[in-house]
């Protein structure tokens, strides 16, 4: 399954774990399993990726003179943006009150999290108020923040409309 990593399109992701794993390395059991976990931004590249490793399953039992089960435990549709759905959270969020913090709990925020080893690059602090993350779809230009936070909002977030 590996080699097929190289030849699906660049967003679909291939994940496995072996469920039993009784008995040393050198030996091949007499029943083995595996759970895989494909996924992908689009619905169809996830279907042919999956029709693939279950080909790739198929083969290997041929191979081997072994047989093979497939079951399909779940599957998911890819994220649909519903822009007037995101135009209204945007303006009821442009609507509420910022929370005001104290510098007490900002110097709080900020030792914690040097605790936890995280960046913090105080961009997403505006005179003693948490800036509000204005990311909504096709809204690239709307993410604010410190960087790690723009960066994330552009690669999760932001959808082109």
């Amino acid at each position: 399954m590996n080699y097929l990593r190289e030849h699906v399109a660049d967003d679909v992701r291939i994940h496995y774990t072996y469920t039993n794993t009784d008995g040393p390395a050198n030996i091949v059991p007499d029943f083995a399993s595996t759970n895989y976990f494909i996924r992908s931004s689009k619905r169809s590249r996830t279907e042919d990726a999956s029709n693939r490793v279950d080909d790739c399953a198929k083969g290997a039992a041929l191979m081997t003179g072994t047989r093979v089960e497939i079951e399909l435990v779940t599957s998911n549709q890819e994220m649909k943006v519903n822009r007037p759905l995101a135009e209204a959270f945007y303006q009821a969020m442009t609507e509420t009150s910022l929370p005001e913090y104290t510098k007490e709990e900002l110097q709080f925020a900020e030792t914690i999290t040097k605790e936890a080893g995280l960046i913090n690059d105080g961009n997403y602090l505006r005179s003693g108020t948490v800036g509000r993350p204005t990311c909504f779809a096709g809204d690239r230009n709307g993410c604010v923040g410190s960087q790690s936070y723009r960066a994330d909002c552009d690669a999760q977030c932001c959808y082109d409309v």
